[in-house]
């Protein structure tokens, strides 16, 4: 079930411009993010060419799979959109069917992606990737080695971003913070590329002592 404070990243996600997130291990944004709120965003055809990327490829595809189960088994979701599978349909792309304005069917597309990799000329039909969720981009290694971390960010700020659709595209980027200069770190603290974007930090307990979650961890 969902928690309060995944309504707030709801919130956030809908809001504006690009948010960065962290929040603890185990507290379920990845399954809210990259499961409920994808599916739900592309379902209505509101991007039309979405990447999904997280440390490894083989991390993001197995995200995408996430995704790929409930289009194709949540019973409900079946009911209410019908089959919305399209020719490619694999835990290394989805192309769906989805509803778009006026009730007419539109195909979108999702891609999965590991950091580092490339992005350049990334095309579905007309469009350039314009939509993107980061999800635990670093991994304990990464982060702890300087010239990772540099390698990290160049590659957000040269090849992430020019792939992106110019002025229609939002960045979600999400994950645990695992050090004080990790790339999560900075987007949080609103550093060099990152000012103007929206940005929360969830900690496990609240100030007043209360768990951000009790239903799943008490104090």
């Amino acid at each position: 079930s969902l928690a309060g404070w995944h309504g707030e990243l709801f919130d956030y996600y809908e809001a504006d411009g690009n948010f960065a997130g962290a929040a603890p291990r185990g507290f379920s944004k990845s399954t809210v993010t990259d499961t409920v709120y994808l599916a739900h965003r592309m379902l209505y055809a509101r991007s039309h060419f979405a990447l999904l990327i997280s440390d490894t490829v083989t991390q993001a595809e197995g995200l995408l799979d996430g995704v790929k189960s409930e289009l194709e088994g949540n019973e409900m979701l079946v009911w209410m959109y019908g089959d919305v599978r399209g020719r490619i349909w694999s835990s290394e792309g989805l192309i769906i069917n989805a509803c778009g304005d006026n009730g007419k069917r539109q195909l979108v597309k999702i891609l999965p992606r590991g950091a580092g990799q490339k992005l350049r000329g990334l095309r579905f039909k007309q469009y350039r990737p314009d939509f993107v969720i980061l999800d635990d981009l670093e991994n304990d290694e990464m982060v702890e080695s300087v010239d990772r971390r540099e390698k990290l960010a160049n590659w957000f700020k040269r090849a992430l971003l020019p792939a992106l659709a110019k002025d229609i595209s939002k960045i979600i980027y999400i994950g645990t913070l695992l050090h004080r200069e990790a790339l999560l770190a900075k987007a949080i603290r609103g550093d060099d590329i990152f000012a103007g974007w929206n940005r929360k930090k969830w900690q496990g307990i609240l100030p007043d002592g209360t768990s951000l979650w009790p239903e799943r961890f008490t104090i």
